[in-house]
């Protein structure tokens, strides 16, 4: 298993210090005071993990799960999707980032422990082993009972003569198997025996696998969550050479009722050294925020648009790209609003070096408003991430269709 702190977290990191003193500003300036919602802290920002999969020479980002089993996408696999079985044997690589949401998720009850696979369980094959024990004590008691039932002298015919006494022959026999059978029940194969050697194994601890369980759920539906379990370890040999674990669990729709996730897992080696466990949960590869996000912190919409303009120019220092919405957001009555033909339309939105919008038009040579004073709304509501010119931010015009809001 991969894992990599890039320079994105590191410089994520100092952009939230500068952030903080800019954003306490602007919540006193006029602009804040016309519009208490951006006040209101509706992002996390935190540190998440993005994970992706060595597939047939090329990396894949993680899209879904099924079942348990991490899924990517595959342009020629059935519905888009694959789920390598042997996904666990490729190389995968498991990165720290920084990201920001305004989708949270509540993790409550939050249990993990280590465990064993069905192979390895103490419990499990100590009472295989002791009810075979029991068997072989009662076909002890079986044949103790025809050696006391079998006499010692039996009467043979021979030739129309009166009956001969004879020695039975097969009371050696079934003497000699009864103690075969005393001598296995009282040894290391017996009750006894068994009994102790599971209390043995109880005792080594030697755990192949985690039991994780814990309620999820959201205060916004969710769709379609999966969960990443990822624990941090190391084998009973090598103190030092810490490793990391992955299991993933599909969970389906979240809503507001809390729903039991419950997954336990091998992979591990025997006797490992449980270090941390981190629970990450997404939907088609997108990362929600969870009460155990690592590095949580609330932040207002303006807060999160600044720090991702800061991350992103910091990660382009050199580069040309164009804008992109990157915060999008629709009034509470989008999904009941009237569709017309201004719905379908392609807009042109001026936006600034900062990533605001400050005009939008219906033509690309921008000299045509936008007549619909509710549309018009909701494009200037938009946030981006700025152009950038050789790493420089510039002013530019962004290409939008309304369509492209919904979720």
């Amino acid at each position: 298993m991969k894992t990599k702190n890039t320079p994105r977290l590191r410089c994520a990191a100092l952009a939230l210090f500068v952030l903080l003193p800019l954003a306490a500003a602007a919540s006193d300036n006029g602009q804040a005071a016309k519009d208490p919602s951006s006040a209101l802290q509706t992002h996390v920002l935190f540190t998440g993990a993005d994970i992706r999969i060595l597939y047939n020479g090329k990396v894949y980002p993680v899209d879904d799960v099924d079942g348990t089993s991490l899924a990517i996408k595959i342009k020629d696999a059935p519905k888009g999707l694959d789920a390598p079985l042997d996904y666990k044997r490729k190389k995968l690589v498991v990165t720290r980032v920084q990201t920001v949401t305004d989708r949270t998720a509540t993790v409550t009850n939050f249990k993990y422990e280590p465990a064993y696979t069905p192979a390895n369980d103490p419990a499990r094959k100590g009472s295989e082993a002791i009810q075979t024990a029991i068997a072989m004590a009662d076909n002890a008691r079986m044949t103790e009972e025809r050696v006391a039932r079998e006499p010692a002298r039996i009467k043979v015919f021979r030739g129309g003569t009166a009956p001969v006494e004879v020695d039975n022959p097969l009371l050696p026999q079934m003497e000699q198997r009864l103690q075969m059978e005393r001598s296995t029940i009282s040894g290391p194969l017996g009750i006894a025996g068994q009994a102790g050697k599971m209390a043995e194994e109880k005792a080594a601890a030697n755990f192949d696998a985690l039991e994780v369980q814990f309620e999820l759920s959201s205060p916004s539906p969710i769709k379609n969550a999966y969960v990443v379990v990822m624990a941090d370890y190391h084998p009973k040999e090598t103190l030092k050479d810490s490793q990391m674990w992955v299991a993933a669990r599909a969970v389906g729709p979240l809503d507001s009722t809390p729903r039991k996730v419950w997954l336990r897992e091998g992979g591990l080696p025997p006797g490992y050294i449980l270090e941390k466990v981190h629970l990450h949960v997404y939907e088609q590869g997108t990362e929600i925020a969870t009460d155990l996000s690592e590095n949580r912190a609330a932040l207002t919409r303006d807060e999160a648009h600044e720090y991702l303009v800061i991350e992103h120019t910091t990660m382009n220092k050199a580069n040309t790209v164009l804008a992109r919405i990157v915060l999008p957001k629709v009034p509470a009555d989008w999904a009941t609003h009237p569709r017309d033909s201004s719905f379908l339309k392609t807009y042109y939105v001026k936006v600034d070096k900062t990533g605001r919008p400050t005009d939008a038009f219906e033509d690309e040579t921008c000299e045509t408003k936008v007549a619909d004073s509710y549309y018009d709304a909701v494009l200037r509501d938009q946030l981006f991430l700025p152009a950038l010119e050789k790493g420089q931010p510039v002013d530019s015009v962004v290409r939008m269709k309304l369509t492209k809001l919904s979720r």
